[in-house]
C-alpha cells in the first residue's frame, strides 16, 4: 500500500481544507514544532482506512477527531495497491448531546472506490464503489491490505507509543501477524480442511454402514419370492374358470333383483296410501259469501249518510286564525297606549334633568374662575415684595400697573373645596341627563314598534269578520266537525268488518284450492300404478275410491314378489358356493379377495408385487456390494486426510515455516541493530521471545523489556526495518506488500552519532523501493530527507507545505 494523496478538513488540528501530496515520494519527513499537527497526518491515514486511531483506548471513538470549531471532520486518502488505485473517504458529523460537556458524533459517510482504467470505464463512470458504509469499508480495507487495525499499526504505521509493540508482543500475537503477512494461513486452512474432510469421511462411513444395514435381506428371500410368484400364477388359471361360472349366475340374478326392487318400490308407495289415507275438510264458503255481501251494504249506507251532512262556511283553522288576529290587535293597541303615557312622563323628566345640567355647568364655571384667580394671586405672593408699580415685572418683564392683593391659604383651600363640590354636582347632573335622554329614546323606539304592529293588525282585519261573528261561527263549525268525526268512525268500523269477512272468504277459497291440489299430488305419487281416474266429484269421494284401489293393489303385488324372491334365493346359494371355493383358492395363494369383480385387478397387482419383491431383493444385494466398496474407499480417504491434517497443524509445517521466517527476521534485525549500535547489540530468539545480547558487557543476554528508552527505539527500529524488507522476500505471491512505512517516534532520544546511523538505515530502506515517511521535530534529521513537509499551526488551523530539496 502506497499513499498518493491525503485531503483533510475539520480533522483534529486541520480546520480548513488541507491536502498532502505523496506523489513520487520515496523518503520524506514531517517536521514542525510540538503540537503543530505532524502526528495528525499519520492519524488521518489510519483513520481513513480503519476508522480508528491508535492513541485512543476505544477503537470506535470518533468524536475527538472533529476540530473544536467545526461540525464535521472529513478525510480522503487515495492510495495505490499493486496496479490499482483506490480512494477511502470518511466523514464524521458532530451530534447534539443532552449531557452537558459530553461530545457525541457519528460517521455520516464512509466509502471505498476503485479508479477504473479507460478500458474499464465509460465517459460517465470513472470509479467503482466497493463499499458504501462503515461496516463494508472496514471489511474491504482489511481484505485489500491483508492487515487488521492492530497489525497495520505494528508494521506500516508506527504511531507514537506503539513503535516497540511488535518487539514486546506476546509470541502468539507476533505469530498471528506473520501468518497474515506471509499468507501461510493457507496451510492452516489446508490442515483444517483435511481434518474436516477426515471427519466428514468418518461420518459418511457411519452413514454407509447404516445404509448397508437398511439393505439387509434374508438368505432365502429370493427363493421365497419366486415360489410366491408361482402360486399366484396357478391361482390365476383356476380362479378365472370359477369367475366365469359366477358371472353367468350373476347375469340370471340381475333381472330378478330389478323386478323385486321395482315391486318393493310400488309396495312402499301403496303402503303410504293405505296406512295414511288423505284427510279432507269442509270450509263453509257459502256462509262466508253471505256475510261479505251484508258487510258491503253497511259500508254503503254509512257513506250515503256522510254525504248528506252540509260542510261549515268556515273551517276551524280559519276561524281560529281570525280570533288570533283580533287578540293580537287588542294586545298591541293597549301596549302602544301605555307607552304613550310613559313617553310623556319621560319627556317631562328629561326637561328637568337638562335644566339641572345647565345650572350645574354655570355653577362649576363660576367656581373654577374664582379659584383660578385666587390661585394666581397666591402664586404671586413670593414676588409681591419685588413688584413696583410702573417698573418691569422680573418674570414677564411687563410694566406693573397694580400690585396683587394677598390671598390667605385658608381662603384658597375653601375655594378649592367649593370647586370640587361643584364638579361632583356637575358629574351627577350630566349622568342624570344622559340617563333620562336614553330612557326617552328607548320608549320612543318601543312605541314605534307597537304602532307598526297595530297598523299591521288593522290591515289583516280589514276584510275579516267581527270578533262576535267569529265566536258564533266557531261554535257552529265545532258542531259540524263533531258530526263528521262520528260518521267517519262509523264508516271505518263498517269497512273493518268488510275487510275481515273478505279476508276470511279469500283464505277459505285458497284453502279449498290447496286441499284439491294436495289430493292431486297424493294421487300422483302412485300414478305409475294406474290409480282411479280424476272426475268432478268432491275430494272426499275421490279420496275413498283411491284408498279402496290401493288395498286391492297391495295384495296382488305381494303375491308376485314372493314368487320372484324364491327363485332368486336358489340362484344366490349357487353363487355363494362358487365364491367360497374361489376365496379358498385365493387364501392358498396368500391373496386377499374382498370384491369378486376385482379378481383380475387383484391377480395383476399380486403378480406385480411379487415381481417387484424379486427386483427389490436383487437391488438390495447389488446395493450392499456397492456400499461395501465405497466404505473401503472412504476408509482409505480417512487415513490420508488424518495424516495430512497432522502435518499441516500449527505445530507442524506452518509452525516450522513461521519459525524459519522469524529466524530470518531476527538475522536481518541483528544486522540493522549492529549498524545502529556500532556492533554493541545483537537480537536473538529464546523460547519464542526476543532477547538482547550486549557485546560490550561480556555478551550478556537480557529481556527486551529491560532496555532504556533510547535502546528500545534502536532495537524497535531495527526490527521494524527488518520486518519491512524481509516480509516481501518471505511472503507468497498473494500476500500483502508492505510498500510504505510511517515512523512517528524516538529520534529525539538519539545522540548525534546514532541519529546519523538511524538516518542512513532509513535512507537505505527507501532505496530498496519502500516509501519511508518519518515524523520528527529534530531539524537535523528532517534536513537529510529529500522531501520535507513543513507543518505549522496558527490560531485557527494547521497547514502543511511540501518542500523538495
Amino acid at each position: 500500500m502506497r499513499p498518493l494523496s491525503l485531503e483533510l478538513k475539520g480533522f483534529a488540528a486541520y480546520k480548513e481544507y488541507t491536502t498532502v501530496d505523496f506523489t513520487d515520494v520515496e523518503l520524506a519527513a514531517f517536521v514542525g514544532s510540538t503540537g503543530s499537527g505532524k502526528s495528525t497526518i499519520i492519524d488521518a491515514i489510519t483513520f481513513a482506512l480503519y476508522g480508528s486511531l491508535p492513541r485512543y483506548d476505544k477503537t470506535n471513538l470518533v468524536a475527538p477527531v472533529i476540530h473544536q470549531l467545526a461540525n464535521e471532520a472529513r478525510v480522503c486518502l487515495t492510495f495505490q495497491l499493486g496496479n490499482s488505485t483506490y480512494t477511502a473517504v470518511r466523514v464524521v458529523r458532530r451530534l447534539q448531546s443532552k449531557t452537558p460537556g459530553k461530545v457525541k458524533a457519528t460517521t455520516k459517510e464512509a466509502r471505498l472506490e476503485r479508479h477504473l482504467s479507460s478500458a474499464d470505464s465509460d465517459e460517465n463512470t470513472q470509479t467503482q464503489v466497493l463499499a458504501g458504509n462503515v461496516k463494508e469499508l472496514d471489511q474491504a480495507v482489511e481484505d485489500l491490505l491483508g492487515l487488521n487495525f492492530s497489525q497495520f499499526t505494528r508494521t506500516v504505521v508506527l504511531p507514537q507509543g506503539a513503535f516497540a509493540r511488535f518487539l514486546k508482543d506476546e509470541p502468539a500475537e507476533r505469530q498471528k501477524l506473520l501468518r497474515r503477512l506471509l499468507d501461510v494461513e493457507i496451510y492452516a486452512k489446508m490442515g483444517s480442511r483435511s481434518r474436516e474432510k477426515a471427519k466428514h469421511a468418518k461420518q459418511k462411513i457411519l452413514f454407509l454402514e447404516s445404509e448397508k444395514q437398511r439393505h439387509s435381506i434374508e438368505p432365502d428371500a429370493l427363493e421365497k419370492a419366486q415360489t410366491a410368484l408361482g402360486d399366484i400364477e396357478q391361482f390365476e388359471a383356476d380362479g378365472l374358470k370359477l369367475q366365469k361360472q359366477v358371472n353367468q349366475i350373476e347375469q340370471d340374478l340381475s333381472p330378478i333383483r330389478d323386478q323385486v326392487k321395482e315391486l318393493d318400490s310400488s309396495l312402499v308407495l301403496l303402503k303410504d296410501i293405505t296406512d295414511k289415507p288423505f284427510e279432507y275438510k269442509n270450509f263453509e264458503i257459502g256462509s262466508l259469501v253471505a256475510a261479505f255481501e251484508e258487510s258491503q251494504l253497511l259500508v254503503e249506507s254509512a257513506r250515503r249518510e256522510q254525504q248528506e251532512v252540509q260542510p261549515a262556511e268556515y273551517s276551524l283553522l280559519q276561524l281560529h286564525e281570525m280570533q288570533q288576529r283580533h287578540s293580537h290587535y287588542e294586545n298591541h293597541f293597549e301596549a302602544a297606549k301605555k307607552l304613550g303615557s310613559e313617553l310623556a312622563e319621560a319627556e317631562n323628566a328629561d326637561k328637568v334633568a337638562q335644566k339641572n345640567l345647565r345650572v350645574s355647568e354655570k355653577a362649576q364655571e363660576a367656581a373654577a374662575a374664582e379659584f383660578n384667580i385666587a390661585r394666581a394671586k397666591a402664586d404671586s405672593d413670593g414676588w409681591r415684595a419685588q413688584l413696583v408699580v410702573g417698573e418691569p415685572c422680573p418674570v414677564c418683564e411687563q410694566d406693573v400697573s397694580e400690585v396683587p392683593d394677598h390671598v390667605p391659604p385658608e381662603a384658597l383651600q375653601e375655594l378649592r373645596s367649593v370647586l370640587k363640590k361643584s364638579e361632583t354636582t356637575l358629574a351627577q347632573a350630566t349622568k342624570s341627563a344622559a340617563a333620562s335622554e336614553a330612557g326617552v329614546k328607548a320608549i320612543q323606539k318601543a312605541l314605534e314598534r307597537e304602532s307598526i304592529h297595530v297598523a299591521e293588525s288593522e290591515q289583516l282585519l280589514s276584510d275579516a269578520l267581527t270578533k262576535t261573528e267569529v265566536e258564533k261561527k266557531l261554535v257552529a263549525a265545532k258542531k259540524n266537525e263533531q258530526k263528521q268525526k262520528e260518521l267517519a268512525a262509523k264508516i271505518v268500523a263498517a269497512e273493518k268488518v268488510l275487510i275481515h269477512v273478505q279476508q276470511r272468504l279469500r283464505e277459505a277459497e285458497q284453502a279449498e284450492k290447496t286441499q284439491h291440489a294436495n289430493f292431486l299430488a297424493f294421487r300422483d305419487s302412485v300414478a305409475v300404478l294406474g290409480p282411479p281416474a280424476i272426475d268432478q266429484q268432491e275430494v272426499s269421494v275421490m279420496a275413498k275410491n283411491l284408498a279402496s284401489w290401493a288395498t286391492e293393489k297391495v295384495a296382488l303385488l305381494t303375491k308376485e314378489r314372493e314368487a320372484l324372491a324364491g327363485k332368486g334365493k336358489r340362484l344366490a346359494r349357487e353363487k355363494k358356493q362358487l365364491v367360497d371355493e374361489l376365496q379358498s383358492s385365493a387364501a392358498e395363494a396368500q391373496l386377499e379377495l374382498s370384491e369378486f369383480d376385482q379378481l383380475t385387478i387383484v391377480i395383476a397387482e399380486a403378480k406385480s408385487q411379487a415381481q417387484r419383491a424379486i427386483a427389490t431383493i436383487e437391488n438390495h444385494t447389488a446395493e450392499r456390494k456397492r456400499l461395501t466398496s465405497e466404505m473401503r474407499t472412504e476408509q482409505k480417504a480417512v487415513k490420508t486426510a488424518e495424516v495430512l491434517g497432522r502435518h499441516l497443524s500449527a505445530q507442524g509445517f506452518e509452525g516450522w515455516l513461521l519459525a524459519e521466517a522469524m529466524e530470518e527476521i531476527v538475522v536481518r534485525a541483528t544486522q540493522r541493530l549492529q549498524t545502529l549500535s556500532s556492533k554493541q547489540y545483537s537480537l536473538e530468539l529464546h523460547d519464542r521471545n526476543f532477547q538482547i545480547v550486549d557485546h560490550l558487557n561480556a555478551g550478556e543476554r537480557r529481556d527486551v523489556r529491560t532496555l532504556s528508552g533510547g535502546e528500545t527505539f534502536l532495537v524497535s527500529l531495527a526490527l521494524a526495518l527488518a520486518l519491512s524488507d524481509s516480509v516481501a522476500e518471505l511472503a507468497s505471491l498473494d500476500s500483502p506488500r508492505l510498500e510504505s512505512i510511517f515512523l512517528d517516534e524516538g529520534f529525539g532520544t538519539l545522540d548525534a552519532e546514532t541519529l546519523d546511523i538511524a538516518a542512513g538505515a532509513i535512507e537505505e530502506l527507501a532505496s530498496n523501493g519502500t516509501m519511508v515517511v518519518i515524523v520528527t521535530h529534530v531539524r537535523e534529521m528532517a534536513m537529510r530527507m529529500p522531501v520535507r513537509y513543513e507543518v505549522t499551526k496558527n490560531p485557527s488551523t494547521s497547514t502543511v507545505e511540501k518542500v523538495t530539496a
